[in-house]
């Protein structure tokens, strides 16, 4: 079976396809990774690893408003996690649509909250190491292209040791 061959077993072909999509998008072929994704995505249009390797490629080829679609789309079907609404974000800023980008912003804290909630008995989540996002900075006067998307803070672990 060839790698980007997805009959058979469907995970492995799946896998295999976006595999040979990311190479190419290292490569600097962003079209056939968004071909590679679309592949993947026409079997299963919620398909996590196909949405955003084609947000990336859509990236690169500067196809903004589909980003803002893959993005909402990612958003919508993992609530949680805060990057794809900073995608969206971003990808709306650079459109110049500032208000809306604003408001991806400010979900993107929301989502933060809903993390911290859904996190709620986890003893590891009180520890200020163990956090890996932050709160987005929103401008209340008003959105600003050159504004912060997202700050990543490392999550420091002490060394194993017997």
């Amino acid at each position: 079976m060839r790698t980007t061959d997805m009959g058979g077993d469907r995970e492995r072909g799946a896998w295999g396809v976006l595999q040979r999509g990311e190479r190419l998008l290292r490569l600097g072929d962003p079209e056939g990774a968004a071909v590679c994704a679309r592949r993947v995505a026409a079997r299963d249009p919620d398909h996590l690893g196909a949405l955003e390797l084609l947000s990336k490629a859509l990236w690169q080829l500067g196809d903004l408003e589909e980003v803002v679609r893959c993005a909402r789309r990612l958003s919508s079907l993992f609530p949680y996690e805060p990057g794809y609404f900073a995608m969206e974000a971003e990808a709306l800023s650079e459109l110049g649509r500032l208000e809306e980008a604003k408001a991806a912003r400010q979900r993107a804290n929301e989502a933060v909250l809903l993390s911290r909630q859904a996190a709620v008995g986890d003893s590891d989540w009180e520890s200020p190491s163990a956090r890996g996002a932050v709160f987005l900075p929103v401008s209340e006067d008003g959105p600003d292209r050159t504004e912060a998307i997202a700050v990543a803070r490392p999550i420091l672990r002490r060394p194993w040791t017997a």
